[in-house]
């Protein structure tokens, strides 16, 4: 059961002190992606196999790899792809 404020507190009660408050403890709470998008276009850092482009033997598998954000947690989706990673990268793909 919850009895009082946590955060940001009691004291944080006019604009500036709340406005304060989410500058220097605010976080985001979404998932970050996209950074190594992969993809068929010249744009996309990996090809669908997640190697990156211009680079041998180099493979990437973490949220990152993610095109578009996924309409839930991305963790089933990233166990999923890992494990289809793993089996290309011992099948030699």
């Amino acid at each position: 059961m919850v009895e009082s404020e946590v955060r940001p507190g009691e004291a944080e009660v006019t604009e500036q002190t709340i406005t304060d408050y989410a500058l220097r403890d605010g976080q985001c709470s979404f998932h970050a992606i996209g950074a190594c998008a992969m993809g068929v276009g010249p744009d996309a850092v990996l090809d669908p196999q997640l190697r990156v482009r211009g680079i041998d033997s180099l493979r990437v598998m973490d949220a990152s790899v993610l095109p578009r954000m996924v309409s839930g947690n991305p963790n089933g989706p990233l166990i999923a792809m890992s494990t289809l990673a793993a089996r290309r990268i011992l099948a030699g793909r």
